[in-house]
């Protein structure tokens, strides 16, 4: 590592393993947050450290042993990771705690060489060895599907299903066209994800959220119109698995 733009340089290897360091992501937000990623087999394949470098922790755990070739970050939600490795992508949502696969649309078994996010698309695209390059939107990104041109009032409607597994459907109306937020958030109040952060016209709209990288538990949506100075409201959901 190096801090004064490469004219001295620390090695912050620490208790890391000896083979391969293939791939290096540091959180956008937070650059003393680094991951990375290792090659081969034997031990975990993915490392995070909070302290740039100088403490590692392994958060590799349910991820297989097999050699891994790209980490990449949400740089809107950075607990939001993605990593490649000879059998496909793999995402997290809670900062490397609990994994499950990504690979929808790719080959099977495909084998990831470098994974690439695109914030003005909200994509993360990825490059295999020998079967070509692949895209898919980011977890929590969404289609908006305007129902109406013409309503009366704002209004934030009940989720359904609700209980749901894994999709649900949430339906809103905005009475004048304005700067609108439609956030999900966690029992405790964490940001779980943005499906919405846009200017959008007056009308009823539709929109699917699929929580199938998420736990089961209590969720709320909340939409926010104008920064709050015209309309704010939130419902309660129910994911159950």
């Amino acid at each position: 590592m190096t801090q004064n733009g490469g004219t001295n340089w620390a090695d912050i290897t620490g208790s890391l393993p000896d083979r391969y360091p293939v791939d290096i992501a540091v959180d956008p937000q937070n650059d003393s947050k680094v991951y990375s990623v290792f090659s081969g087999f034997g031990t975990s394949h993915l490392f995070k450290s909070t302290n740039s470098g100088d403490n590692w922790i392994d958060i590799g755990i349910g991820l297989p042993d097999v050699p891994t070739s790209a980490v990449v970050i949400d740089p809107l939600y950075p607990d939001h990771l993605y990593l490649g490795n000879d059998l496909g992508v793999y995402l997290s949502t809670n900062g490397g705690t609990n994994w499950s696969e990504y690979s929808t649309g790719l080959p099977e078994a495909a084998i990831i060489m470098d994974l690439n996010v695109v914030p003005s698309s909200r994509e993360v695209r990825a490059a295999t060895h020998g079967n070509g390059a692949y895209t898919r939107k980011l977890s929590g990104t969404v289609g908006i599907n305007q129902i109406s041109e013409t309503v009366k009032d704002y209004s934030l409607r009940q989720n359904y299903p609700n209980p749901f597994n894994p999709r649900t459907k949430i339906q809103f109306d905005i009475k004048k066209s304005g700067f609108v937020e439609l956030k999900i958030f966690g029992i405790t109040g964490k940001l779980i994800t943005a499906l919405i952060s846009q200017k959008l016209n007056a009308g009823s709209y539709s929109i699917d959220w699929d929580a199938a990288s998420y736990p089961s538990g209590v969720y709320f949506s909340r939409l926010i119109i104008d920064n709050g100075k015209s309309f704010t409201d939130a419902k309660k959901m129910l994911l159950i698995k």
